[in-house]
């Protein structure tokens, strides 16, 4: 909780006493609601000066409510000045008011800003405040702890999900990358085979051009000199040209398709088809129309100067050449590393190939066939229509696809001869290498990626492990090992959720437990609880649960299935300390509304064992939560809402027990107590509220209203100069929790002027086992008054007698229990004679027999109280008897 500064700040606090909460009011709604104690020792931490700090101690505090609805005062106002955001300084005009109620018990403080009050104050304050070290600003006592704690799983959940989103960004981005950079290989994979085949069609090219320029000579040489040669000449010319460059066929053919060679009485070789191609072509390289032995041929038609033979004219030079042998001649194996080359027609068939690289090739005649192969998966985007499309179109272009998990490129390009085409395919290890190449890459990347990761799960598992350290921390009992009580809650809450059966729980407490821990050491004490605890687990089944709830006391949870079931498996639990001489206690509470809260489950059963009149059941007692002691919670209730209303309409009178001196057989003293007269319930006695009292931190308040009062009766009786009756007053357990408390009586006692001698002070012997080390300055301070201590009730065990020994007590009060138990008359005057061997006198209460003041006359006993005596009397008449 930070103040944060505003132009005029204004607060409205309500503080429950009865459920020691404090609730902001903000537009008249109710805000947070927070622990009364820790918000308030917060608050004051936020005090500018010293001054400001005691006023908030002072003003904020539960003995300063307390007091308020004690004694009704109705409102409270002071100013303090307050540090705002650690820096600001503002004064602040608080008003505190108790709220009149019937049913709660509620202050009201109104916080109001008044700086524009209090400007020049204001002022020096600062000043002086600068040249103060700056004030560490405090803990906030838990109030924001789970808001903190909900903070820090979000910001650790930010943390998680940007970290994965930072590596899901990365492998992301990675794999871009990578596919980015195959697919600029895959690129530069089909640049390089469409340049392959550029580079081998300009080879082609290049040959043709030689072929057409020879011919060219030849058909100009004929066109000069044709009229002036014959026939026998002119095919002389034409063998020679042949036998020079190597052409499979040489000859003159007309218009109908007639043809002259110098091979007279044989079929020129290729010119069957001469007639099917189109003679209205100046000049070209086409396909011829048959083939021989396999061979493919292509013709060279030049037109010329008619000649005429015998009759006939011949207007153009047809050369037949062998395509094997041309693409033989221009390419070497050198040239073709790395790629296949074939030739093809429109209709796929394989003219030419050189397909060492692919066996799948080799075999094949129609390229078409090839790529329709099962093991062959082509890109859908170069489907064959799309390859013949563009074949027909003279269209240049690439196209891939995966033969045998291999991935290869391929190019194409129209050739220089009509309706043929040149392909070149990448050989696949060249393909293979760059994807290697990539691979090791990525791998590279992954190494890396993998090794972010890596920390990164190392750096999870760090956290994991510390997570279950903390939750071992936060989850196991550090005495017993077993489940602590937080988780305990989180189990058993979902356990009685199923609703697979009815379930009880169980409250225990061992007997005693403190003064065997006072005599023997903590150490000792938890050997003795891990022994409980292992007996207990041990008889229990697997969906039930068991836990250290606080100091000795385990919390167990158990199916129902009914009183008797129950009871024995208690008996059975109770078995686990057969061996000492302690007796277990059991408040059982059965779990009848699965919605119920567990916190009032668990009060429930804490309020079973504290009944007194529990079952006994061989080594335990069990104490159950039923309707009976629903009407005693319902009445205490009752008692919490309207007890502060009591002090304030003076509805406690004080009666005082008369005590007597055996040997004399008269009025020595007297108990003085509280009795409620409650204006609904009627007169309770201390054993029917105190209790109440003790829980809600008001015992202090009534013990010193009783003395106070009983202070100043007894100043009257002295004004008057008459003689009075010394009075006890007892000094609950619950007074030690405040500091120095016996300092209080002390002031009382001086402003009444009061003889030492007519107060004496009683403190209760659990005193002897919870606060031994402050008992004895207790009684010295006592004595310092000129008063009498006296320890009591003593219920009979021996070690408290060894102990009060060891303390200069001058009294010991035993209670009804020492005539009632049936102790051997032997054993009562054992423990009466020590009581005088430590120099101390015995007081014995309960005495309602003649034979039993015979029996304690006869021991020595000193005081006695009792009905025998005399009934209890009001203080006023107890003063008024001298």
């Amino acid at each position: 909780m930070v103040f944060k500064a505003a132009e005029r700040f204004f607060l409205t606090l309500e503080v429950d006493i009865d459920s020691m909460t404090v609730v902001l009011i903000k537009d008249g709604r109710e805000g947070r609601t927070y622990d009364a104690s820790q918000y308030f020792q917060y608050f004051v931490e936020y005090g500018g000066r010293d001054n400001d700090v005691a006023q908030l101690q002072k003003y904020f505090s539960m003995e300063f409510f307390q007091d308020m609805l004690v004694t009704g005062k109705g409102s409270e106002t002071f100013e303090c000045c307050m540090l705002f955001d650690g820096e600001d300084y503002k004064f602040l005009k608080c008003e505190i008011k108790l709220l009149e109620s019937k049913d709660s018990n509620i202050i009201k403080i109104v916080m109001e800003d008044v700086s524009h009050k209090r400007v020049e104050q204001l002022e020096d304050i600062r000043k002086k405040e600068r040249k103060r070290p700056p004030k560490p600003f405090v803990d906030n006592f838990g109030i924001k702890f789970d808001h903190r704690k909900e903070l820090h799983m979000r910001r650790m959940s930010r943390y998680r999900v940007i970290t994965i989103a930072i590596c899901l960004l990365c492998m992301t981005v990675s794999l871009l990358f990578f596919y980015n950079l195959y697919h600029q290989r895959l690129i530069k994979v089909a640049d390089a085979t469409l340049q392959d085949c550029q580079n081998a069609n300009q080879f082609i090219e290049g040959e043709l051009e030689d072929i057409s320029h020879n011919l060219f000579t030849l058909k100009n040489l004929l066109s000069t000199v044709g009229g002036q040669l014959d026939k026998k000449q002119s095919l002389q010319y034409l063998m020679d040209e042949q036998m020079e460059y190597g052409y499979e066929s040489i000859f003159f053919a007309d218009s109908a398709g007639r043809v002259l060679s110098n091979q007279e009485g044989a079929k020129v070789a290729g010119s069957g088809g001469v007639t099917s191609f189109s003679y209205s072509r100046s000049e070209g390289i086409f396909v011829a129309s048959d083939y021989f032995n396999s061979k493919a041929f292509i013709s060279y038609k030049i037109p010329m100067k008619e000649l005429k033979f015998e009759g006939h004219s011949y207007n153009s030079l047809v050369t037949i050449l062998d395509l094997h042998k041309l693409c033989n001649s221009i390419f070497t194996a050198g040239d073709l590393e790395g790629q296949d080359l074939v030739i093809v027609d429109q209709t796929g068939n394989i003219l030419w190939g050189k397909r060492g690289e692919i066996p799948e090739l080799k075999s094949q005649k129609n390229f078409f066939e090839y790529l329709s192969q099962p093991s062959l998966e082509l890109n859908p985007a170069y489907n064959q229509a799309v390859l013949i499309d563009h074949l027909t179109d003279k269209q240049s272009g690439t196209f891939d696809f995966v033969e045998d998990g291999q991935r290869r490129f391929g190019a194409y390009m129209p050739l220089p001869i009509e309706d043929l085409y040149l392909i070149s395919l990448v050989k696949g290890e060249t393909l293979r290498t760059e994807e290697l190449k990539l691979l090791f890459a990525g791998l590279a990347w992954g190494a890396c990626l993998l090794l972010l990761l890596s920390v990164f799960r190392y750096q999870s598992r760090r956290i994991q492990g510390e997570k279950a350290g903390l939750a071992e921390l936060a989850y196991v009992d550090d005495v017993t090992g077993g489940m602590n009580s937080y988780y305990f809650d989180l189990q058993a809450k979902e356990l009685v959720k199923q609703v697979q059966c009815q379930y009880v729980l169980v409250d225990t407490n061992l007997r005693d437990f403190g003064q065997y821990s006072e005599r023997y050491g903590h150490i000792r004490g938890n050997e003795l609880i891990r022994t409980m605890f292992l007996g207990i687990a041990q008889r229990i089944d697997g969906d039930e649960l068991l836990c250290r709830y606080y100091a000795e006391h385990m919390m167990i949870l158990m199916k129902y299935e009914g009183k008797e079931q129950l009871e024995k498996r208690l008996v059975q639990m109770g078995k686990c300390i057969i061996e000492t001489s302690f007796k277990l206690e059991f408040g059982v509470c059965v779990i009848r509304d699965v919605t119920m809260d567990l916190g009032l489950i668990k009060r429930r059963t804490a309020l079973a064992l504290k009944e007194q009149n529990g079952k006994n059941l061989e080594n335990v007692v069990v104490s159950y939560y039923d309707g009976e002691l629903l009407e005693k919670i319902i009445f205490e209730k009752k008692l919490e809402t309207t007890m502060y209303r009591a002090f304030r309409n003076s509805e406690f009178k004080i009666f005082v027990a008369p005590r007597y001196q055996l040997k004399k057989r008269s009025l020595c003293n007297g108990d003085a107590y509280a009795v409620w007269i409650h204006p609904e319930k009627g007169p309770l006695m201390p054993e029917q509220y105190l209790s109440v009292f003790e829980r809600r931190g008001l015992v202090m308040r009534l013990d010193t209203f009783i003395f106070e009062e009983v202070c100043r009766l007894l100043r009257e009786h002295l004004d008057k100069g008459r003689d009075c009756m010394p009075i006890s007053i007892t000094l609950h357990w619950s007074h030690f929790n405040v500091e120095e408390f016996i300092d209080k009586f002390k002031r009382i006692k001086e402003r009444y002027n009061i003889p030492g001698e007519l107060l004496s002070f009683e403190v209760t012997e659990e005193l002897l086992y919870e606060k031994s080390s402050l008992l004895r300055q207790l009684i010295d301070s006592i004595h310092e008054m000129g008063s009498s201590c006296i320890i009591g009730e003593y219920q009979g065990r021996t070690l408290s007698l060894g102990k009060m020994s060891q303390l200069p007590a001058d009294y010991i009060k035993f209670g009804p229990s020492l005539l009632t138990q049936d102790f051997p008359a032997a054993m009562i005057r054992s423990i009466l004679g020590m009581v005088q061997s430590f120099q101390a006198g015995s007081i014995v209460t309960g005495v309602s027999e003649q034979s039993q003041l015979a029996f304690l006359m006869d021991c020595n006993c000193d005081e006695a109280k009792g009905d025998i005596f005399a009934k209890d009397i009001p203080l006023r008449d107890y003063i008024n008897i001298l």
